[in-house]
């Protein structure tokens, strides 16, 4: 796994290096990490998507709800294409300011090496760095002009050895000492032999869905005797999960 941010004021330069790094990066057995915030974040999980890399979301708040909305079809993308997304927060956690910190630490921690697109001093993504020199990970930096304020932040972590300057993409890849090519890769937990287990209540409303046939929320409320409110969040946790395919109308049917 690898993991990458910067700025929700994603520059050219920056969306280029992104799209330039993930188009080699297809070539090789990695995972994407990053968190689902608008710009820097969501190209990554975007060209991760359109390049076949499965790409993890860490998520600063519950499953039930998604911020930003915008990213909404981005994370329907991700599922269909084997990513995950991943919280630490329960289900009725908000996106609080606060939280977006704790999540920083989440994704430093989940991959050897951390990698920052742009930020500027004191931006968000100069925490997960941090994160990921404390946790004694590989941190590398996008360098860029010293008057643009998104990439003074990386300039600084370069200039305090607190990144690796990123010089070339081959660079890079050869720094991230990526060994085997993808199609070399096999699935040490095959997808088919893997079984989900859902919490009781979730599976309680799967049991009440069938894959041809639409089923109301109304009528699983009612199957279930209760209220619509009560299990609308259940089926977005259904839905994000790949569990459950939302139709028009408020008519849901089963996939798995």
């Amino acid at each position: 796994p690898i993991s990458i941010v910067g700025t929700l004021k994603l520059s050219d330069y920056g969306k280029s290096f992104i799209n330039q790094l993930l188009d080699e990066l297809k070539h090789y057995p990695v995972v994407t990490i990053s968190g689902l915030a608008l710009g820097a974040d969501s190209e990554v999980h975007r060209r991760s998507v359109q390049n076949d890399i499965p790409t993890t979301a860490v998520l600063a708040h519950g499953f039930h709800t998604l911020y930003p909305a915008a990213n909404r079809r981005l994370v329907r993308e991700i599922l269909e294409k084997g990513g995950t997304l991943y919280t630490e927060f329960n289900s009725f956690q908000k996106p609080d300011r606060e939280n977006f910190i704790q999540r920083n630490r989440i994704i430093a921690g989940m991959a050897p090496a951390t990698i920052v697109v742009e930020t500027a001093f004191g931006g968000g993504s100069v925490s997960t760095a941090t994160f990921a020199n404390v946790y004694n990970r590989e941190v590398f930096a996008l360098p860029g002009r010293i008057d643009e304020i998104y990439s003074q932040g990386c300039n600084h972590l370069i200039y305090k050895n607190k990144a690796a300057a990123i010089s070339t993409i081959s660079a890079l890849i050869e720094d991230l000492d990526l060994s085997g090519s993808k199609d070399a890769m096999e699935e040490l937990f095959p997808a088919s032999e893997i079984k989900i287990l859902l919490p009781p209540d979730l599976q309680q409303i799967l049991d009440h869905l069938d894959k041809k046939t639409p089923v109301s929320l109304d009528d699983i409320a009612e199957r279930l005797d209760l209220p619509a409110y009560r299990i609308l969040p259940d089926l977005l946790n259904l839905e994000m999960s790949g569990h459950v395919k939302a139709l028009s109308g408020r008519q849901y049917l089963r996939v798995h």
